[in-house]
Formats: structure tokens, C-alpha cells, sequence
């Protein structure tokens, strides 16, 4: 019983990091599509990987400071 479980335990560590990497490599070249997209279409003189690196760092930085203020989604910095 005790064998079984460490399985499972293992099944789901594995299936958790798995997710992780397919959820950070769509995402990544998910951003690299739309930016290729977006430079054919609208003709924009700019190098397309440089924008995408840039969105997807800008990204990062966003999801790490989403909820290191209390009530981060309702919060207003107006000065009021």
C-alpha cells in the first residue's frame, strides 16, 4: 500500500512539472506567434524576436508582483 501511493506521489510531482514546462513553452512561443502576426500584418520595421523577449520578460515580472500587494486586483493607485 505504502508502494503505491509513493507512485502516485511521484505520478503527480512528474505530471506537475510536466505542466509547468508545456505551460512556460505555449506561452512563450504563444507571445512569439501573435508578435509575428502582428509584424506581418501591420509592417512594422522592428525585429520580432527582440519584441517577443521583451513581452514575455515584461510578463514574468507582471504574474511575480500580481499578489505581493493585499487585494492586488482591486488596487488603485490614484493617490486618493
Amino acid at each position: 500500500m505504502i508502494k503505491i501511493i509513493g507512485y502516485i506521489i511521484i505520478a503527480l510531482l512528474i505530471s506537475f512539472m510536466c505542466f509547468g514546462v508545456g505551460y512556460s513553452f505555449g506561452v512563450y512561443h504563444g507571445i512569439k506567434l501573435v508578435v509575428h502576426w502582428g509584424v506581418d500584418i501591420f509592417d512594422i520595421d522592428i525585429d520580432a524576436d527582440d519584441l517577443a523577449t521583451g513581452i514575455y520578460q515584461y510578463q514574468s515580472r507582471i504574474s511575480g508582483c500580481l499578489f505581493l500587494k493585499e487585494n492586488a486586483l482591486g488596487y488603485n493607485n490614484t493617490g486618493n
